[in-house]
């Protein structure tokens, strides 16, 4: 008698690839207001995701879309974002078609202004995050 055995594995998630999309040139101080005024309401950039209303930001490109602790949404957990300017631009306009399912409240921004500037502004997070905080003091962040 001879067996065979099969593990079934869970599918790998497919990673979503990147949109087409140019994204301007921006203000990052200004970005930081328009954070500040209306994304922190419920996103901080750093903090302890399992009890937080809304996952951290800080350090948000290249991580994986559910990869912190906070408590995600199937939709947002499997949807194969790497998160880059290009993604959170596109994401910024209409999350809950973006990601459809999502749990967030926003409803997303046409404002050129409203998706630049937190764009850039988180590019600028990231590149501080990734350069050891060694452009903070400049930025005044």
């Amino acid at each position: 008698i001879q067996y065979q055995l099969f593990i079934i594995m869970p599918p790998k998630k497919k990673e979503k690839s990147e949109p087409n999309v140019t994204i301007p040139e921006g203000d990052p101080v200004a970005g930081k207001k328009i954070f500040e005024g209306e994304c922190s309401a419920c996103h901080a950039l750093e903090g302890d995701a399992k009890t937080a209303a809304a996952p951290p930001l800080g350090k948000l490109f290249g991580r994986a879309a559910g990869a912190t602790g906070f408590k995600y949404s199937k939709a947002m957990a499997g949807s194969g974002i790497v998160w880059s300017d290009k993604h959170l631009w596109e994401f910024l306009k209409a999350p809950g078609k973006y990601v459809p399912g999502l749990k967030m409240s926003y409803p997303g921004s046409v404002s050129y202004t409203h998706l630049t500037l937190p764009t850039i502004y988180s590019v600028q997070i990231s590149v501080v995050a990734v350069s050891l905080k060694k452009k903070t003091s400049s930025m005044n962040i």
